[in-house]
């Protein structure tokens, strides 16, 4: 269980073709599995995850290549793992055999301890964003809850109550891109499908600001446009609808 299980539940890209994998052929598999070291096995098969194509031979293939192997390095590990959760979370786990308990206790261990090193940047992160939203007179709640979901950060200015703020980590991404990962996703369309407005704060762009006072560039200016467009413009900002007005009671003469 927990967030090292849940890692990420669908894939983002189901159209098949135009990626250059329909022409693999048996014929190109002929040579040696040792021409194919552990790197290119491992993000081979992170590719595939990626790009959808879970159901390929070629997937599997590789995955059977990852069975003869023993020594992995950190990221080899930690892309196994979460291609592994990548498949079985889609309800086909059962197709991805470890052949060595001791292959998979190691990457889930690895991808765990990565992730709690990921988590602790978050966590500086997060506290870096509640500081400028400070800094601008953003007010807001850390920790918020709709539902069942926690949300980072709930704005508690006027005109900004129906906004929360995802403060998106390494995390929340699939490794090396700018692609929200399936739990990620998932969270936004559920958080958005209840009328609420969702203000994604990923890593990659935070981490280009600078620390200045004000103008372009600025970590405040960047939050500024960011919050401000959303100034109630989400539904459950929506104040309810009046009451039908009553009817007028009709007077009677005796």
């Amino acid at each position: 269980g927990g967030v090292v299980d849940g890692y990420p539940p669908h894939p983002l890209f189901n159209e098949k073709g135009g990626y250059g994998l329909e022409g693999y052929s048996d014929a190109e598999d002929k040579r040696p599995s040792g021409a194919l070291n552990s790197q290119d096995i491992s993000n081979s098969l992170w590719a595939l995850a990626v790009l959808g194509r879970t159901d390929c031979d070629l997937f599997y293939r590789l995955w059977d290549l990852t069975q003869s192997r023993l020594v992995w390095d950190s990221k080899e590990l930690v892309q196994l793992y979460e291609v592994y959760n990548f498949v079985a979370s889609d309800g086909g786990g059962h197709l991805l055999h470890w052949k060595h308990e001791s292959t998979r206790r190691a990457a889930r261990e690895e991808c765990a301890r990565v992730q709690a090193q990921e988590l602790q940047t978050t966590s500086a992160f997060h506290n870096n964003v509640s500081q400028v939203l400070t800094d601008i007179n953003i007010k807001f709640q850390n920790e918020g809850r709709i539902g069942t979901w926690t949300v980072d950060m709930h704005l508690t200015t006027p005109g900004l109550e129906h906004v929360v703020i995802e403060v998106d980590g390494p995390w929340h991404f699939l490794y090396n891109t700018s692609i929200p990962h399936g739990p990620t996703a998932l969270k936004r369309k559920a958080i958005e499908d209840l009328g609420w407005t969702l203000v994604s704060i990923p890593f990659f762009e935070w981490g280009e600001l600078n620390d200045n006072a004000s103008g372009p560039g600025s970590k405040r200016q960047y939050l500024t446009d960011l919050i401000l467009p959303h100034l109630s413009s989400s539904p459950a900002a929506k104040p309810p609808p009046p009451p039908p007005p009553q009817k007028k009671k009709k007077k009677k003469f005796f």
